[in-house]
């Protein structure tokens, strides 16, 4: 559409919507998903694209409508957008997309290795079991480099909390409505936003080289529950893989 954009969230505003009034068909496919863009403005972008066609795929907002604070940030297109547009996390493309079959779990102590998450379905992702049956963490490899991910602040490996009682981060409202998908990041706990682009651990990194109960940040539920759970000896985040101990 052509013209400039108006208030977040009302018409003249980049989304996706379902044209649920009319029924419109096209080769006898009925017409309902779509995306409203807006030419000539900065929000005519490639990622501004690439996030409403995902929310045409199913996928949520993965930032915070009315509540303060930031679950994501730039680690996630789905919460923030870059350009060239970023990343969404191996969680969100498995559980949205069905673009991978499944996230191995790690239940034994020793040595892993995983793959950019851009170039590699296949040993980019683990995930780790938590106290609660409705919460885990996720670990992927994020590498900055072309050609999505030269956009986010660092690379190395990102930890994920996952709550799958909820779809999204939109409505949260620390109420009855939490993150689905939380980034853990130095400084954050639940009382503290933390920097949310430290959040790459890798072996150089001067504040995020380990993960346990005792660092900062460290494993927590969304209720604040501490999970007893240890990764170690990143390797670098220059390589075409990455190493670490659990």
């Amino acid at each position: 559409v052509k013209g400039n954009t108006g208030a977040w969230a009302n018409l003249l505003w980049p989304h996706r919507w379902s044209l649920f009034s009319d029924s419109i068909t096209i080769n006898d496919l009925r017409v309902w998903d779509y995306n409203f863009l807006l030419a000539n403005t900065s929000y005519f972008s490639a990622s501004t694209m690439s996030h409403e066609l995902l929310h045409t795929f199913g996928f949520p907002d993965l930032y915070r409508y009315n509540s303060n604070g930031t679950p994501i940030g730039k680690w996630d297109i789905m919460a923030s957008t870059s350009n060239p547009p970023q990343q969404t996390n191996m969680y969100m493309k498995l559980k949205y997309g069905h673009w991978i079959d499944e996230i191995p779990e790690i239940t034994t102590e020793g040595y892993y290795t995983l793959y950019p998450n851009q170039t590699h379905k296949e040993g980019s992702v683990y995930k780790i079991a938590s106290p609660n049956p409705d919460e885990f963490f996720i670990l992927e490899y994020r590498k900055k480099e072309l050609p999505f991910d030269n956009t986010i602040s660092s690379g190395g490996v990102v930890i994920y909390r996952i709550n799958t009682l909820f779809n999204g981060n939109a409505g949260t409202n620390f109420d009855d409505v939490f993150d689905e998908v939380y980034v853990f990041r130095f400084g954050g706990t639940n009382q503290s936003e933390g920097t949310v682009n430290a959040a790459a651990f890798y072996q150089n990194s001067n504040l995020l080289n380990q993960f346990n109960p005792w660092t900062d940040p460290y494993p927590f539920l969304t209720d604040g529950t501490v999970c007893f759970f240890e990764l170690t000896q990143f390797s670098s985040n220059q390589q075409d893989s990455i190493n670490f101990y659990y």
